[in-house]
């Protein structure tokens, strides 16, 4: 996962502290600390190593300030899993493993063919994860770099977003973080919602100052922004926004074919 530097652009290795064209400082001296942590703590999960007497490493499939995630295959009840391993200041205290691990509970009841199964919470060897489907497909977000989705296509994806969050809604669990990235696809295009309790656990763990912004400014709500308390219309907001921007680069990029037409002729 690349970080683009603010000043330039240019996209940098994500291990990176200073942009590698302009020298401008990528990361805060805690950022870098938290990072230099979670590399350490997941520099042993090599592939082919074994997790908690059960879980072998097949892969890693990225990293990210939400932490990192292996592909891994659950030897007990032969399954193929992702685990996903929290940064520490997630779970820097007692009080924040508790409400993570409360999340986590409420996530794993949710029992909806869009929202991605929860397997298993836990902490082994002072690493707190979560273990959790794994699913073969594309994130929204790949797929829409490579090419504008049709008007049907964002909308059967955006039917399907809804009813896995009209399910976590009713069961009184806010996402907070509803974006491409967020949203896989399956090799059928069966939605999967990812992530649930993750993006509220940081909310409430203290990581944040109150008043501060959690989830992604592209995507938020208007309160969201400014830090205020939320509720389920949040997820909405998002979702419409996701459903508005597919939308309006469909009609930009059929606008863009004819023009090019026009032109041709």
């Amino acid at each position: 996962m690349a970080i683009k530097c603010a000043k330039c652009l240019h996209e940098n290795p994500d291990d990176t502290i200073y942009c590698g064209k302009c020298a401008n400082p990528l990361r805060s001296a805690e950022e870098v600390s938290v990072t230099k942590t979670l590399l350490t703590q997941t520099e042993s999960l090599q592939k082919g190593s074994t997790f908690a007497g059960r879980y072998k490493i097949i892969e890693e499939l990225g990293r990210g300030g939400m932490g990192v995630v292996f592909k891994a295959s659950d030897t007990r009840l032969k399954r193929t899993v992702a685990l996903k391993f929290l940064p520490p200041e997630l779970t820097q205290d007692s009080e924040a493993k508790d409400r993570f691990i409360q999340e986590a509970q409420a996530a794993a009841a949710l029992d909806h063919t869009n929202i991605c199964t929860v397997h298993e919470v836990d902490e082994v060897d002072g690493q707190n994860f979560i273990a959790m489907a794994y699913i073969k497909g594309q994130s929204l977000k790949e797929k829409l770099k490579s090419h504008p989705l049709g008007i049907g296509e964002t909308t059967n994806i955006a039917i399907q977003v809804a009813e896995g969050l009209q399910e976590a809604h009713e069961n009184g669990i806010v996402h907070r973080d509803i974006k491409p990235a967020n949203i896989m696809l399956t090799e059928k295009g069966q939605v999967k919602i990812m992530d649930f309790g993750v993006a509220k656990l940081a909310g409430q763990s203290g990581i944040t100052k109150p008043g501060s912004p959690i989830g992604t400014v592209a995507f938020m709500s208007p309160e969201q922004a400014r830090g205020e308390d939320l509720d389920f219309r949040t997820d909405i907001w998002s979702l419409g926004l996701y459903y508005m921007r597919c939308l309006l680069e469909n009609c930009l990029s059929r606008e863009k074919m004819r023009l090019q037409s026009f032109i041709a002729c």
